[in-house]
């Protein structure tokens, strides 16, 4: 069995009976997911995502320069800011990716650093966001699919966070597994939505 396909079956057991579960959601750059949650230096994000506009200067996730993954150049490069240092690079992601990101940089799939970027201090000035970030405002949303969220601390899942839709109104959101709430859309417009599974 697949690494995905054991992810999925996982995830479809945390989704209450109200939600169905989708491949994706997709946001056209003004929608956004608010978490609540403030990183730290043990913080940790693991992303699985596409992207296949490369026109679009761009945050994916992330809070302000303490902690943020954006394009930057309206091409395959990236900036990786965390506690308030970054660094530049180029990651392809015009492929569903899975990566992962933490004080000491970007790792792919296979644990390769795509971008190293070691820092000792995190400050806790916003909350994190996913679709867009707080860096100079909200104005610079991620037009990207998601398909799965997580967020660890100190090594342990504190919050994973799957695309889904609530079932008696159609609201498209990400539920929070460990959390257990119903997080939607903060921006304006309506989030994409891939088929049920």
């Amino acid at each position: 069995m697949s690494v995905f396909r054991s992810l999925l079956m996982a995830s479809e057991k945390l989704i209450p009976d109200k939600y169905q579960r989708v491949e994706y959601i997709q946001s056209n750059g003004n929608q956004y997911i608010e978490t609540s949650y403030y990183p730290n230096i043990n913080t940790e994000v693991i992303m699985d995502f596409v992207d296949n506009d490369e026109t679009r200067f761009e945050n994916y996730f992330g809070t302000d320069a303490n902690f943020r993954f954006q394009r930057y150049a309206y091409s395959s490069n990236f900036q990786w800011m965390c506690g308030n240092s970054n660094i530049n690079g180029s990651i392809d992601v015009t492929y569903r990716r899975q990566l992962r990101y933490n004080k000491n940089g970007i790792y792919n799939e296979k644990d390769v650093v795509l971008i190293s970027n070691p820092v000792n201090a995190i400050n806790k000035s916003y909350s994190m966001v996913i679709f867009n970030a707080y860096y100079g405002g909200l104005d610079a949303g991620g037009a990207y699919k998601l398909y799965d969220f997580k967020i660890y601390e100190s090594g342990e899942l504190i919050h994973h966070y799957i695309p889904c839709y609530r079932k008696n109104d159609g609201v498209i959101g990400l539920y929070d597994a460990i959390g257990k709430a119903f997080l939607t859309n903060q921006g304006s417009g309506t989030f994409i939505k891939g088929g049920d599974v």
